[in-house]
């Protein structure tokens, strides 16, 4: 294990110059270490002016070293790509549309990867790639075409298996050895991703795109496996919630907030749709999946940018609404809360920002009256009701259905909140 290195502050330069005068004193000083506790008591008795001249020391060590690290050309290959998306004053590619047909013809990339753990960031291996899946993806054509692959993640590193398998536990599920599916064709992988990014008619390979919580993750993992493949990555990781920024700005002449764009990107009623996940998260009925969350992005584009470009939707764009998938409605864990009242648009940017959770679950507790019963089971139980507060009125008010089992529910309607939950916790 390697010696962490000290800290050259101040007292490190104090007590550089004080080594070979403990040494004459006789004192057996054989590095730092043994002349910290000799240092200390003098250190403390130095005032202030005596003290700059050691900080100076410091901060001159410290400017010589950040210069040579940025202006050295070894270290600036070994730098992150990912930087380049997050740091301050970078964007993503500057987008050319010169029309809608334009925008709609457009093919994005949206890509995720999927690791055993998280490691420490002091460690070398950062992630451990386990499951790799990318679509593409256009406003006129839907999801064209899909890449998946379960990755061989090698050998994990020693002391972390057991964080591994809490992590792989609580999400994915995928084996942490001995899996039949995961490839360590690490070459034969990176070269089908390049064949599947590499766009007729172009010499180049385009931009893909993420979360920005992800961003860092996915970039990681590319530049692993090219490492592995013997190759340099190509790839360039960009943030999705910017792209579909530029997509809103293009139309409607004005941008979103971050917050409405990921609260579009985070919506659950998906999760067990068919044809969402691949084949064997979908037979062990695992929500986490990489393929699931490219599809995820392109169904949350399509549902919200399909009033606003005037697109046909099909079923390359959202999957047919069952009531065979979605949240089901659980009365004992419902917020219950009679004093919500549902928030104004603020702007003309909230008719089109929105999660069809949260649309569905508005035209149900506004206006009854014009909603038809069968409209509304085109919708997932989680769609028509929504979560949280204001689902239990929803619930109460549904015409035509009385859950098996919950019939006394109708008379919690004029108990007071504190009893309802009492209830609920029974």
């Amino acid at each position: 294990m390697s010696r962490k290195k000290p800290t050259r502050n101040p007292f490190y330069f104090f007590m550089l110059e004080k080594i070979p005068e403990l040494r004459r004193q006789g004192f057996e000083v054989k590095g730092l270490k043994d002349a910290a506790p000799l240092c200390s008591s003098a250190w403390t008795s130095l005032t202030a002016l005596e003290k700059e001249k050691f900080a100076k020391m410091a901060h001159e060590w410290k400017a010589e070293k950040d210069d040579k690290t940025f202006n050295d050309p070894s270290n600036r290959q070994l730098q992150n790509p990912i930087f380049s998306v997050i740091a301050k004053g970078t964007n993503n590619p500057p987008m050319s549309w010169s029309s809608d047909e334009g925008v709609c013809g457009e093919v994005f990339h949206f890509v995720s990867f999927l690791s055993l753990a998280d490691l420490p960031p002091n460690s070398e291996q950062r992630f451990l790639p386990c499951e790799m899946a990318c679509v593409k993806y256009s406003l006129k054509n839907g999801i064209i075409s899909e890449f998946h692959y379960f990755i061989d993640p090698g050998i994990i590193p020693c002391g972390f298996r057991y964080h591994c398998q809490v992590s792989s536990d609580a999400t994915h599920k995928i084996p942490l050895s001995n899996f039949e599916l995961a490839s360590s064709s690490y070459s034969e992988i990176f070269q089908q991703f390049c064949a599947f990014l590499r766009q007729e008619r172009s010499c180049g390979f385009p931009p893909v795109y993420c979360k920005l919580a992800e961003c860092f993750r996915v970039n990681w993992c590319l530049n692993w496996l090219a490492r592995k493949a013997g190759r340099s990555t190509p790839v360039n990781v960009f943030e999705l919630e910017e792209l579909i920024e530029k997509l809103y700005e293009h139309k409607l002449k004005e941008k979103p907030s971050k917050a409405s764009v990921e609260r579009m990107l985070d919506v659950m009623i998906w999760d067990y749709a068919a044809n969402t996940r691949c084949r064997w998260h979908d037979e062990h009925d695992i929500v986490y999946c990489a393929l699931a969350t490219t599809k995820k992005y392109a169904y949350c584009i399509s549902d919200s940018l399909a009033s606003i470009y005037k697109f046909e939707v099909t079923s390359a764009h959202v999957p047919k609404k069952e009531l065979t998938y979605g949240t089901k409605l659980n009365p004992k864990v419902l917020v219950l809360d009679n004093y919500y009242q549902q928030a104004k648009p603020r702007n003309n940017l909230r008719q089109y920002i929105h999660s069809p959770v949260e649309s569905t679950a508005s035209n149900i507790s506004g206006d009854k009256s014009c909603v038809s019963a069968s409209s509304l089971r085109d919708y997932p139980i989680a769609a028509q009701f929504g979560r949280g507060r204001g689902a239990l009125a929803a619930w109460l008010n549904f015409p035509s259905r009385s859950p098996p089992g919950f019939q006394h529910i109708h008379k919690l309607k004029n108990q007071s909140p504190t009893k309802l939950a009492m209830l609920g916790n029974e």
